[in-house]
């Protein structure tokens, strides 16, 4: 892994009372209803690019694709953190990119477990002029604890992260590592949140993809115990997928 230039301290770009209320959409039923709010030509070239084929099996689905969008669109963070790449980081290109042309800076930094993935979100990304806004790196799992459990994780720890991100994250998507058996080492998300919150801005939103399983709403429940977590709504769309917050304690730095 080549070095960037260190984490340099950014401002928080808050969101206002009103702002932050009007997300509660996020959990409607009504899928509709969050693609009417979202600008249609962000809509329309996502749309086209979840239906042009998966990057793999486990690809996001077309609706929380509109989702994630919707959520970042709104929100407006400056540093993106994804675990797994795929569709997701083209959704999140795309949105970065619309968010550029509103005057606002946004960049992801996307993890995976696998080369061959993250070499084929690369391709993707410049096959669609999108390869500025995200940077995917290769991170395979290594053995490490969280919560007092043995699990299989990014083998990547805070300072390391630091050298790969622009800014602190103020935003995190969370669809990975994969758990599927057959990988031989079935990955967990146990560790993903505790890690990002060493890196994270003042306040950082995070969703939690598909949050109807059983071992996802466990995490939840883990994560909602970290001073600082509160998790904030659950969409039953698709696989399910839940927004939280955290906030970092006054008295510690964040970087």
């Amino acid at each position: 892994m080549s070095a960037r230039p260190h984490l340099a301290k950014a401002p928080h770009i808050s969101v206002d009372t009103h702002q932050q209320s009007s997300l509660h959409g996020f959990d409607s039923k009504d899928l509709q209803q969050l693609e009417h709010q979202l600008p249609a030509s962000l809509r329309l070239q996502i749309q086209g690019y979840t239906k042009r084929g998966r990057v793999r099996g486990w690809a996001l689905a077309p609706t929380s694709a509109i989702q994630l969008a919707y959520l970042v669109w709104r929100l407006k963070p400056r540093q993106i953190l994804e675990f797994g790449s795929g569709t997701s980081t083209l959704a999140l290109a795309l949105t970065a990119r619309f968010l550029e042309r509103e005057g606002h800076s946004c960049h992801i930094l996307s993890l995976d477990q696998e080369w061959k993935y993250a070499d084929r979100t690369r391709f993707r990304l410049t096959e669609a002029n999108l390869a500025p806004y995200a940077d995917v790196i290769h991170i395979p799992l290594q053995s490490q604890e969280a919560f007092g459990q043995s699990i299989f994780s990014y083998g990547i720890d805070a300072k390391q992260l630091r050298q790969y991100l622009q800014a602190p994250v103020d935003f995190a998507f969370i669809d990975g590592p994969a758990s599927a058996p057959l990988l031989g080492r079935p990955g967990s998300r146990l560790g993903i949140l505790p890690l990002c919150m060493n890196v994270a801005a003042t306040s950082m939103h995070f969703v939690l993809d598909d949050s109807k399983r059983s071992k996802e709403q466990s995490i939840l429940k883990m994560w909602s115990s970290l001073q600082g977590v509160e998790v904030l709504e659950h969409s039953k769309l698709d696989r399910g997928m839940s927004l939280g917050l955290y906030t970092a304690p006054s008295a510690n730095p964040v970087d």
